[in-house]
């Protein structure tokens, strides 16, 4: 392979980028992907309302599952349209609600 020589057309620089360059547009890609994900969740929060997550809220404290945490995001999103989460508590809550649903919470 060292003996070989490779020949690129005139146009080959223009396909090439800094290293800088590529770092920023990842960073931005990266940035956006997690505005938009903070985006649909506190937008998923919202629609399910107040009266699902008061609901949510009284049977993890009831059976004792919530953290205080979780108990403090879960009073945020009962409160609205009072209140309304930050996109990291409306994550959150969706988090919450995954291990709730996986210990039995909306099962009867």
């Amino acid at each position: 392979m060292k003996g070989r020589t490779l020949n690129y057309d005139d146009d080959f620089e223009t396909c090439l980028t800094l290293v800088e360059t590529a770092r920023t547009a990842k960073r931005d890609e990266k940035a956006k992907k997690a505005m938009t994900e903070g985006i649909n969740a506190q937008s998923e929060v919202v629609t399910l309302g107040a009266d699902f997550w008061k609901d949510l809220l009284a049977w993890g404290r009831e059976r004792k599952r919530l953290t205080p945490k979780d108990q403090q995001i879960l009073e945020v999103c009962a409160s609205i349209p009072r209140r309304l989460p930050s996109d990291l508590q409306s994550r959150h809550a969706l988090d919450a609600l995954a291990r709730m649903r996986d210990q039995g919470f909306g099962d009867g």
